[in-house]
C-alpha cells in the first residue's frame, strides 16, 4: 500500500525495528566465544579448593568469571540472592574479586524487553488503522468524481427509466434554465430492479451523458463498527460532490444504510451507529437547495427502506429497472456484440427468445461464454451454435463429457426428454421447445428449453398445460419402460408441478373448492385447510399425468416421440428447425 511508503510513522517504527534487530544481532556476538560455562557447584568447589586466582563478578547478569591459577577461564551463573554470599567465600579464600559495572547493553536489556513489544503492538494498530482491516477504521478510498464515458447510447433494454432519467441529464446540462422559473428538479431517484437489470449502468449513463462527475459509492462504505465513522463518512462523501460544482452521487445497494430504523427499546450499538449515518444522509440531502447536486440510489429492496429516505424531496422519484422484455433483450445483445467478431448466420432474435427472463449481466455474460467456446473451437468467428452453448451452460450448466453415461441411461434420458418436447409441441398454451439435448449438463442428465413467453399473465388453461408439459417426461419413460414403470428422473418435474399447483390453489384463486389466498404458513400448520390445499393440488397432477399420457402413449404423439427419441440418440441435440421437420414427417 501506498501508505506503508509515504507514512512517517511507519518510517519511525521500520527505524525503531532496524535498530533493534541489529542490537540483538550485535548482543549475540559479543555473547559468543567467551569463557566455558560451568554449573554454580563446580564454580563453587573451585573457590573452595583454592583453584581461583581471582574473579570478577556481574550483578548485572548475576554471573561471576573465575580464573583459576592454571589461566582457565569459567564462568557460572547464581541467583541474585546469592550475590552477597558469593562475595564473602571469595575474599575468604584470598581471591582477588572486582566488579563489573553494567555495560550499556546490559543496562538496556529490560528497556528493550519492554520496547520491543510495544512498538509491535503499535506497528499493527497503525496497519489495522490505515487499511481499514477492523470495521472501516481507517479512511476508505473517496470516490473520484471522473466523468463517465458510458452514455444512454450504452444502454438498452429499459427505455421508460432512460426516459425518467433524461430529465434529470438536462437539468445538470443546463440548470439556469430550470432555476431561472423558480423550477426545482428532483433532488434524487431511486432505482429498483432485480440484480443485474444495469442500475449502476444507468446512474453512470446520466453522468456521463451530462459530462459531470461521477461519485459512486456503496452503501456498506457507511456502515462502521465505530461510533460516528459512518456519519463522518457521509459528510465527507457530499463535501466532496459540493466542491466539485455539479455531479451525481450514486448509493448502491443503498438499504444496508437506509434500511427501516427500529422501534424497540433495545438497539444494538450497530443499530445506533447505522441510524445516526442514515440520520447524517438526510440531513445532507435536505441541504441541497439550490445546488447541482442530483443523488441516485439502487436497491433491490426498496420495501426495507426507511420512510424518511423515499419520502418527496429526498427520492422524488421511484424509477423501476425491470428485466427486458425480447425487443429489450435483442437490443442488448446488440450492444454485447460490438466490437466481436460475429458470423454472418448469427441470428440474434433466436437468442433473445431462448433468453426469455434473463437481465442484461445474464445477456453479457452469454456473449462472452459464445466468445470461449468460439475460441475453444479454434473458429476465427462466433457462430450462432455458440451463442446457443452459451444459453444452455447459463441454464444448466456446462456440459460434463467426462460423465460416463451408460447406454440404457442414455436411453431413458432420451425418452425423459422427447416425452417433454413432445407434449410442449402438441399443447396449445404452450412454447414449442427451442433445444432438445440429452448432453448431460450440470447436475441434469438432459435438458429440453421451451421457447419462452414475455407475457405477465397465464390463464388457468395454461397453467394446467404446463403441468402437462412437466408430466411429460414420466410419461416419456412409460412409453419405453412400461405404463407401470418409471425412474426417479421426474422428481425435479414433480417438484415445480406441484409448487405451481400449490400456487394456483393458495394464490391464484385457481382451486376447485376454495379461492381464498391461503398463506404458507397456514399450510404448513396443517388440519383441514392444509389436507384441501393438497387435495386440490394432487388432483390437478393427476388430472396433468392423465392428459400426458392420452398425448404420448398412444397415435401420432407415441410415433413423434418414437422419432425424436431416434433424432436424439444420434444427434445428442435437436433444434427448432429439426423439431418442425420431425412434426410434419409424422403428420401432427
Amino acid at each position: 500500500m501506498n501508505w506503508i511508503r509515504t507514512s512517517v510513522a511507519f518510517r519511525i517504527l521500520l527505524g525503531a525495528l532496524v535498530v533493534l534487530a541489529a542490537a540483538g544481532v550485535f548482543w549475540a556476538l559479543t555473547a559468543s566465544g567467551g569463557p566455558q560455562e560451568v554449573p554454580l557447584s563446580q564454580a563453587v568447589s573451585a573457590i573452595a579448593s583454592n583453584q581461583v586466582a581471582s574473579a570478577e563478578l556481574s550483578d548485572s547478569s548475576s554471573s561471576v568469571v573465575l580464573i583459576e591459577k592454571n589461566g582457565d577461564q569459567i564462568v557460572a551463573t547464581y541467583p541474585r540472592e546469592y550475590s552477597a554470599t558469593l562475595t564473602t567465600d571469595l575474599l575468604a579464600h584470598n581471591v582477588e574479586t572486582t566488579a563489573k559495572p553494567p555495560g550499556f547493553w546490559s543496562a538496556m536489556e529490560p528497556f528493550l524487553l519492554t520496547l520491543l513489544p510495544m512498538l509491535l503492538i503499535i506497528g499493527a494498530l497503525l496497519y489495522v488503522v490505515k487499511s481499514g482491516a477492523i470495521g472501516g477504521m481507517g479512511q476508505k478510498s473517496k470516490p473520484l468524481g471522473e466523468v463517465p464515458d458510458v452514455t444512454f447510447n450504452d444502454v438498452a433494454g429499459c427505455d421508460e427509466a432512460v426516459a425518467d432519467l433524461k430529465e434529470m441529464t438536462e437539468f445538470l446540462r443546463s440548470p439556469e434554465r430550470f432555476h431561472r422559473l423558480g423550477a426545482t428538479v428532483p433532488r434524487g431517484a431511486l432505482l429498483t430492479g432485480p440484480p443485474g437489470t444495469g442500475k449502476t449502468l444507468l446512474a453512470r449513463a446520466v453522468a456521463g451523458e451530462a459530462q459531470v462527475p461521477f461519485f459512486a459509492v456503496a452503501g456498506s462504505d457507511f456502515v462502521e463498527m465505530f461510533a460516528g465513522r459512518g456519519a463522518s463518512r457521509v459528510r465527507k462523501l457530499f463535501e466532496t460532490a459540493r466542491k466539485a460544482g455539479k455531479g451525481i452521487v450514486f448509493i448502491d445497494e443503498i438499504d444496508a444504510v437506509a434500511a427501516k430504523r427500529s422501534s424497540g427499546m433495545y438497539n444494538s450499538p450497530g443499530d445506533s451507529e447505522r441510524e445516526g449515518t442514515l440520520t447524517a444522509l438526510l440531513a445532507e440531502m435536505d441541504g441541497f437547495d439550490r445546488t447541482n447536486i442530483i443523488v441516485l440510489a439502487a436497491t433491490n429492496r426498496p420495501d426495507m427502506l426507511d420512510e424518511a429516505i423515499t419520502r418527496p424531496g429526498r427520492m422524488d422519484r421511484q424509477i423501476p429497472v425491470i428485466a427486458p422484455d425480447r425487443r429489450g433483450r435483442l437490443e442488448i445483445l446488440k450492444l454485447h456484440v460490438r466490437g466481436k467478431v460475429i458470423s454472418d448466420d448469427v441470428d440474434l432474435e433466436a437468442i433473445a427468445a431462448l433468453t426469455w427472463g434473463m437481465v442484461g449481466s445474464e445477456l453479457a455474460m452469454i456473449v462472452n461464454e459464445a466468445c470461449m467456446e468460439a475460441a475453444r473451437r479454434d473458429s476465427d468467428m462466433v457462430e450462432q451454435v455458440d451463442l446457443t452453448n452459451a444459453v444452455q451452460v447459463n441454464q444448466v450448466g456446462r456440459a460434463r463429457t467426462s460423465a460416463l453415461v451408460t447406454e440404457r441411461d442414455r436411453e431413458i434420458t432420451a425418452y425423459h426428454e422427447a416425452g417433454h418436447a413432445v407434449a410442449a409441441e402438441l399443447l396449445e398454451h404452450v412454447e414449442g421447445p427451442s433445444i432438445v439435448s440429452i448432453i448431460p449438463r450440470g447436475q441434469a442428465g438432459g435438458a429440453t428449453h421451451l421457447g419462452g413467453t414475455d407475457n405477465q399473465f397465464f390463464t388457468i388453461e395454461e397453467a394446467h398445460d404446463r403441468m402437462v408439459v412437466m408430466m411429460g417426461g414420466r410419461v416419456g419413460e412409460m412409453l419405453l419402460l412400461g405404463e407401470s414403470n418409471f425412474t426417479q428422473g421426474a422428481a425435479h418435474d414433480i417438484q415445480s408441478a406441484t409448487g405451481l399447483a400449490n400456487a394456483m390453489v393458495t394464490q391464484f384463486g385457481m382451486g376447485t373448492r376454495d379461492i381464498a389466498f391461503v398463506g404458507d404458513d397456514a399450510v404448513r400448520v396443517g388440519g383441514a385447510l392444509s389436507v384441501r390445499v393438497h387435495q386440490d393440488a394432487n388432483d390437478y397432477l393427476n388430472h396433468a399425468l392423465e392428459r400426458a399420457k392420452s398425448l404420448l402413449l398412444t397415435g401420432p404423439g407415441k410415433e413423434f416421440v418414437e422419432r425424436l427419441v431416434q433424432e436424439l440418440q444420434a444427434e445428442e441435440t435437436v433444434y427448432r428447425a429439426q423439431m418442425d421437420r420431425l412434426r410434419t414427417e409424422c403428420g401432427v
